[in-house]
């Protein structure tokens, strides 16, 4: 396997967090690793169900528990460790379609303490972009092994006698059976170490990998993202200690709101998920709805278009009871689109859908992926009717800054500084320092200590809660005035 110090590729420095988190806040565990908490959470649940997923036609197609997550996530770390060469710090890609061997290998890089990099499979109707895009990632990050799966590499063996898929790189099925030693391999616990490299999605030219580390998800997910929702499901009468979380979601896994909101973070907290692909989504969206009735469901994710969707698609032949959803999340890394999820609660309103059931949010992968959110439901802004509000009760230290004079400003880019700061980009030394290094001039002309994530977003606070107007890269001038794509859309 390739050799790189991994290490060296990281310029994180010690963030100094000064601001106060809200009176309901406790962290989720008193644990410090994200792996010691996982090992817990297989111990306490055993072999209940962690995840079932579904087929395009909605049966059940396999469940994994607890239990068997684990020990096939450790069979297959031995069989790299063993068998592949892969050792602590070498960069894995991670090939899949929608499904459960994709969870099975994420977590097995994770106890090898190898870097995991999820990847997109490319789409055979657009084969040589697909190919393209990982075959940058694959030089971006040095990778020299892809897991896949065998109807996946079945097709890569046979298209390779027509396209060029990316030299230097062994591929290795891993649904089927490994034979292996018993015994535990984990490797040592190490918080600082990089966990996944995130790339974006859009990466073309020159992609970007965030490096997160074990510090960073655990501290989004203990500090921020599960004790936030937990306050939620509390406020909307939940009782945790009587009740067992149940969530639905067809997210893509190898995104950061798919990967880390729907398979980590569930998986650490002892959740039931019930996932299913996006393809099987865009062609039944009311699949979504139906299982949200069926497994009782009490929370999922996704962005507007999927409730607009939705809407379009309801029939009175469908069974729909979501009397039990107390939770939607919606926005991540883009706006909420406050008609929409009116609109959403209109059609479904008779099935049992409480008014009060969003919580738009606002994050993004440089962050791990949770910022803030508004549990209080769709809050309109005063000044921009428009505008839904997407965070407050701040667990971390955001600010509103000019970006040209680095002092805060009523209107400006929105600057983070928490733990859950990546470490930077994977190989961008001058980059990461640019965005993930950012110092706040102060009053008095000195600098900060704190050191800020530029999000590259604009936004605005009113009465202590964050409005999202766009992104900056995105913004455009006519007359003087600012016009954002969204708004043009919108218009």
């Amino acid at each position: 396997m390739s050799k790189a110090p991994y290490r060296a590729a990281s310029h994180r420095s010690e963030a100094n967090v000064d601001f106060a988190p809200p009176a309901w806040w406790k962290p989720h565990s008193a644990n410090t690793h994200l792996l010691t908490e996982t090992r817990q959470t297989v111990q306490r649940y055993g072999a209940a169900p962690f995840m079932t997923w579904l087929d395009d036609k909605g049966k059940e197609e396999r469940t994994l528990s607890f239990d068997e997550l684990w020990e096939r996530s450790r069979r297959l770390a031995r069989k790299m460790r063993d068998d592949w060469g892969v050792e602590t710090g070498d960069r894995v890609l991670l090939c899949y379609l929608p499904g459960l061997a994709f969870v099975e290998a994420f977590w097995s890089c994770l106890r090898l303490r190898c870097v995991a990099v999820p990847t997109y499979p490319p789409d055979p109707s657009k084969l040589q972009i697909g190919l393209k895009k990982l075959d940058l990632v694959k030089k971006s990050c040095g990778a020299s092994l892809c897991l896949t799966e065998k109807a996946l590499d079945s097709m890569r063996k046979a298209l390779s006698l027509t396209h060029r898929w990316p030299a230097g790189l062994v591929w290795k099925s891993t649904d089927r059976d490994l034979k292996v030693q018993n015994g535990d391999n984990d490797a040592p616990l190490d918080a600082e170490s990089v966990a996944f490299l995130q790339y974006t999605s859009g990466s073309t030219g020159d992609p970007k990998g965030v490096m997160l580390t074990f510090a960073n998800v655990w501290h989004n997910l203990n500090e921020i993202y599960l004790p936030a929702q937990a306050q939620h499901f509390e406020s909307r009468g939940v009782d945790l200690s009587r009740e067992r979380i149940v969530g639905v979601s067809w997210l893509p896994q190898f995104h950061d709101t798919g990967l880390i909101l729907c398979i980590v973070g569930p998986f650490v907290a002892g959740y039931r998920m019930v996932n299913f692909s996006p393809l099987t989504f865009l062609k039944r969206p009311l699949l979504w709805l139906e299982a949200l009735t069926r497994y009782g469901a009490r929370w999922s994710a996704a962005p507007d278009f999927a409730y607009e969707l939705c809407v379009r698609r309801l029939s009175s032949e469908v069974n729909i009871d979501l009397s039990r959803v107390v939770q939607l999340a919606c926005g991540a890394g883009e706006r909420c689109r406050p008609h929409q999820l009116e609109r959403f609660v209109e059609a479904f309103t008779e099935n049992g859908l409480r008014d009060d059931v969003w919580v738009p949010n606002y994050g993004l992968a440089e962050h791990v992926v949770g910022t803030c959110g508004c549990a209080r439901g769709v809050v309109l802004s005063k000044e921009r009717p428009d505008l839904a509000c997407c965070g407050e009760n701040f667990q971390c230290d955001l600010r509103i800054v000019d970006p040209m004079s680095r002092k805060d400003s009523a209107r400006g880019e929105i600057w983070i500084s928490s733990r859950s700061v990546a470490a930077g980009y994977w190989g961008k030394p001058d980059l990461s320092r640019e965005t993930f290094h950012a110092r706040r001039v102060l009053d008095d002309g000195s600098e900060s200590k704190s050191r800020y994530l530029r999000t590259g977003d604009e936004g605005f606070l009113e009465e202590g809660k964050l409005y999202i107007t766009g992104r900056l890269k995105d913004l455009i001038i006519v007359g003087g005035k600012n016009y954002y794509p969204e708004d043009i859309e919108v218009a």
